[in-house]
């Protein structure tokens, strides 16, 4: 959608150069995951420092003394650097090159004002659950909401307002996921799923191809609103639904507009959710009345 939407701009951008264009978008974001994992590993390993720190003051108090730093030894994070790939991804991507110590020292302080967080250090008898729910925790609560963190992190990362939110999401749903008995947990990479890529490819190359008659199936389904007067990305999403719809005989029409609705209502204009349902409704039925799109398998022609 970024592609095509940069592309609507400059209108001078070539398949090839779209396509480059994808896969460094898509090179970034690998990027940023694993920058995000490598903060959680170390925020366990400056717990160690602060606890060292507190029990070396001269005047050292119980607590400091007795500073829990159970989170050190979390079962997820010994997996991620015992993990020899995912230690040559870090490696490739020079993912420590990124990482600011200060922000690692702002957010451990953060987490240490959760109660959740205490309550994890004080629990004796964690289970895996256990353990993961304090890293879900510290990237919903604490990593996602970090403004500092955020505006580091912007200067490397040119499409952050769109990836910062969505790979934080993925890592809980990872992380949720993690299995001890598994060797390739938090593998985030192009080459692990080809099948993905070349969906988004073929979208790309699609929906670019195909712009003349997108646009003639579109422009008489918008009512006296002029193509030049609608939202650019508006245009961009109903491009991309019409090739879905058109090319992709394996996807159901329900799912296409389901997908493209909810896209437009986080990334387009407050009304663009209603606009966009509306056209493509209009431009999915009289497409099916006129036998132009074909679905294959089971109810996948139905809304």
């Amino acid at each position: 959608m970024q592609v095509l939407y940069t592309q609507e701009l400059e209108h001078n951008l070539s398949i090839q150069q779209q396509t480059k264009y994808l896969e460094s978008l898509l090179s970034k974001s690998e990027e940023l995951y694993y920058l995000i994992l490598v903060y959680l590993i170390e925020i366990t390993q400056y717990s160690i420092q602060h606890k060292d720190k507190k029990s070396a003051k001269l005047l050292a108090t119980t607590e400091d003394k007795t500073t829990n730093i159970s989170i050190s030894v979390n079962p997820i994070i010994n997996h991620l650097k015992a993990s020899k790939e995912f230690q040559s991804h870090i490696k490739r991507l020079k993912i420590l090159d990124l990482v600011s110590d200060l922000e690692v020292k702002n957010l451990f302080e953060s987490i240490l004002k959760r109660e959740k967080y205490t309550l994890y250090c004080l629990n004796e008898d964690k289970s895996l659950t256990d353990h993961k729910e304090i890293l879900i925790h510290i990237v919903k609560k604490i990593i996602d909401n970090s403004e500092d963190l955020f505006m580091h992190l912007d200067a490397d990362f040119l499409n952050l307002s769109d990836d910062f939110h969505t790979i934080n999401f993925l890592l809980q749903k990872d992380i949720e996921k993690f299995d001890l008995s598994h060797t390739n947990n938090f593998i985030f990479s192009v080459e692990a799923d080809k099948d993905d890529l070349n969906f988004c490819k073929e979208l790309l190359e699609l929906t670019f191809v195909h712009d003349k008659r997108m646009l003639e199936i579109i422009s008489p389904k918008l009512k006296g609103w002029e193509i030049d007067r609608i939202a650019i990305m508006d245009t961009v999403i109903l491009k991309m639904a019409l090739a879905e719809m058109l090319y992709f005989q394996f996807i159901p029409l329900k799912v296409t507009m389901n997908e493209y609705i909810d896209i437009a209502k986080s990334y387009s204009t407050p009304k663009s959710k209603d606009f966009i349902n509306g056209i493509l409704d209009k431009i999915m039925h009289a497409l099916k009345e006129d036998g132009q799109i074909v679905k294959k398998g089971r109810g996948l022609m139905e809304q």
